[in-house]
């Protein structure tokens, strides 16, 4: 579905990020890339996104090269989800979400509006409030709601949960799940939780300085980690001692 062949990147004259990276998102499940800040899995996300260009390599979207001559098309596939929502601050919910809509060709008709708080447990009433208004587990929601117009192919989803507080966390973490499943939906998402990975993944890919060090079904990094550092991962979002 998503596929890195032989990338580098490295931002602005930085050693590089990644370099040689050969990686694959598979369709139909959930890949979730975790690991220590800094090691590169929002950049991933934001090279198949178009925010960021590979110095080398290619990225592949059903088999589409991402290049400046396809990323339009390709965006319209896609629903894309960040830290804190990055909602317009000057639209209302139903603006923001109209706004989504047109950008991907379309428009969100009052029964695409109504299914889609439906399926993010978001109270209609709150609509045509503006962002300022609303709690940050609304935010979120909305986020999904923006996210999810046009029916996306792949949602992406970087580090969407992480500026919650514990409680709205989980609450929208159980929504985000049901969500996935509900729809079927192919799931590309980043955390710094081992837990949260452990909830939605099918497939971790766990980072170190730009290279995956270790990838599988949670099981495998809690029983079988690769190295020394999967240990010592592993422990540190267990309470362990290193």
């Amino acid at each position: 579905m998503i596929r890195f062949d032989k990338v580098t990147f490295a931002y602005n004259d930085e050693e590089p990020l990644l370099r040689d990276f050969s990686c694959r998102f598979k369709a139909g499940q959930c890949s979730v890339l975790i690991g220590p800040s800094g090691c590169g899995k929002s950049t991933l996300i934001r090279l198949v996104t178009g925010l960021e260009q590979a110095s080398a390599g290619l990225v592949f979207f059903q088999d589409e090269a991402v290049t400046a001559a396809t990323i339009g098309h390709i965006r319209r596939r896609l629903g894309y989800v960040i830290q804190e929502g990055g909602l317009f601050p000057n639209l209302t919910v139903l603006q923001n979400i109209g706004l989504a809509a047109r950008a991907r060709g379309g428009e969100a008709g009052p029964e695409d509006v109504r299914r889609l708080a439906a399926l993010t447990h978001l109270n209609e009433a709150l609509l045509d409030r503006y962002p300022r208004e609303l709690s940050g587990g609304q935010r979120q929601r909305v986020s999904l709601m923006r996210a999810l117009t046009g029916k996306p192919e792949v949602l992406m989803l970087d580090e969407p949960l992480g500026a919650l507080d514990p409680m709205i966390r989980a609450g929208v973490q159980q929504t985000l799940k049901e969500l996935i499943g509900a729809l079927g939906l192919t799931v590309v998402m980043v955390t710094h939780d081992l837990a949260e990975a452990a909830l939605f993944a099918d497939e971790i890919f766990l980072m170190h300085k730009g290279a995956i060090v270790q990838q599988g079904p949670v099981g495998q990094l809690l029983h079988q980690p690769a190295n020394e550092f999967v240990r010592r991962f592993v422990n540190s979002q267990r309470g362990v001692g290193a």
